[in-house]
């Protein structure tokens, strides 16, 4: 069963303001991304989003449901977001995609199927306890290695 989407709407009676609605799968990744409003935005950018998991997004939507955030286009036009539209942000996703396969989250992906077990963010977080300490430090080296590769694009990061 699919999660409910996710609607911010603060399109007022003179046509300023945006209506703007993400919808997930089951395992929480966007489906689609729903926009009308006058807002300068990139089409492009918002398109990148569908496919991702919304964890990628730095907890918009937990942080959305706890009035942490007030405007979602605000928020991902910030700077922190730059890096999930950049050009190789898909060729990361796939070397992510890759160290998950080939480590021991395959087993507890494939242990969330078989028991039919809801991805929600709480067991989400409680899931990945299971995940060893190598495949952490490889999600992790993969990382610094595209903000190392891209940093003329994305100077807002720190590199350690």
């Amino acid at each position: 069963m699919n999660r409910s989407p996710l609607i911010f709407n603060n399109l007022t009676k003179d046509g300023y303001g945006c209506y703007l609605k993400f919808t997930f799968n089951t395992f929480g990744i966007i489906d689609s991304v729903t926009y009308l409003g006058k807002l300068n935005v990139s089409y492009n950018s918002l398109i990148s989003l569908v496919g991702l998991h919304e964890t990628y997004l730095n907890e918009l939507f937990a942080r959305y449901e706890l009035n942490m955030v007030e405007d979602i286009p605000e928020f991902l036009s910030e700077n922190w977001a730059i890096a999930i539209y950049h050009d190789n942000f898909s060729k990361l996703v796939i070397k992510m995609k890759t160290i998950i396969q080939d480590d021991d989250i395959e087993s507890i992906i494939n242990n969330i199927l078989n028991n039919n077990l809801t991805l929600s963010r709480e067991n989400l977080k409680l899931i990945l306890k299971g995940v060893s300490d190598s495949t952490l430090k490889k999600i992790e080296l993969e990382l610094i290695n595209f903000l190392q590769e891209n940093k003329n694009h994305l100077p807002f990061y720190y590199l350690p």
